[in-house]
């Protein structure tokens, strides 16, 4: 079956800074958020997810003693920007001086707007294969999200210099609880 996808609606700016639009694809809802770092135009979008059924769909799961959130999820990916058919290769792109750092932010910025804007139960989505990732990127991203998430304490190492690199701060509020998936090591949930 073929789905098509179409804009339902561009919301007003309302305050937060981003292009926001609504659309249906797959018969879900998607809100897809715009945001230039160094000159180059991203995209960061949030599928709603109304039930565990439609999470395992997708190829997610809760971790063991996790019910599904109230009121929904949402799984949440970005990408460079150049058109809708380049969106979704999901290519490292390699940014002068703190422009991967400015990207990260802002999409965590984003999935904060959105669970205040939906009152969202939770967030899923996955680092993608270094293999997707481009020759360029240094450390695979699952050691990023890990150290971004609160998941992981160990040191990581510059791989050109062997240095301990900074510690990174984790992002998540109090409220919210990270996990990671144990069959792929991929796949992150976040339930608030």
């Amino acid at each position: 079956m073929h789905y098509r996808m179409h804009y339902d609606e561009v919301l007003p700016d309302d305050g937060c800074g981003w292009e926001r639009k609504r659309f249906t694809y797959e018969r879900a809802t998607h809100y897809s958020y715009k945001f230039m770092v160094s000159g180059e135009f991203y995209s960061v979008v949030a599928r709603h997810i109304n039930s565990e059924r439609e999470l395992n769909q997708l190829g997610y799961a809760l971790p063991q003693d996790c019910r599904f959130p109230d009121p929904l999820m949402a799984e949440v990916y970005f990408d460079r920007f150049h058109d809708i058919e380049s969106f979704g290769n999901f290519l490292h792109y390699s940014s002068k001086g703190l422009g991967n750092g400015t990207v990260l932010l802002n999409v965590a910025s984003l999935m904060l707007e959105h669970y205040n804007t939906f009152n969202l139960g939770g967030f899923v989505f996955q680092a993608a294969l270094p293999s997707q990732t481009g020759a360029k990127r240094q450390a695979d991203l699952v050691e990023i999200y890990d150290c971004l998430l609160g998941l992981s304490t160990t040191p990581r190492v510059n791989v050109k210099t062997g240095r301990l690199k900074k510690s990174i701060t984790p992002l998540l509020p109090p409220n919210m609880r990270a996990f990671k998936s144990t069959s792929t090591g991929r796949d992150y949930v976040i339930i608030c």
